[in-house]
């Protein structure tokens, strides 16, 4: 497992970065799911892709997500996305 971080600053006083990339290079992975962990599985990614694309964590104080749905929408024909929506 290789994890590269590179850091671009808009000058030298910078504090905060203005880019960061993350390079990961896994040569191999062995991964084991259960039927049980397979839902939550699925959630942790919808949920790593909402954050990346913004989706989530961008409210404002007092201001609430609406409340509807969309995990049904973004699973699609997953084996064990009805079980994740029951829940």
């Amino acid at each position: 497992f290789r994890t590269r971080l590179h850091f671009t600053y808009d000058n030298l006083n910078s504090k905060m970065p203005s880019v960061i990339k993350i390079h990961t290079l896994v040569e191999s992975l062995k991964l084991s799911i259960t039927d049980q962990q397979l839902p939550m599985f699925i959630r942790i990614m919808q949920l790593g892709i909402a954050l990346y694309y913004g989706e989530i964590g961008n409210f404002k104080d007092g201001e609430m997500e609406e409340p509807t749905c969309h995990n049904k929408d973004m699973l699609g024909n997953i084996t064990g996305a009805e079980d994740e929506t029951r829940i």
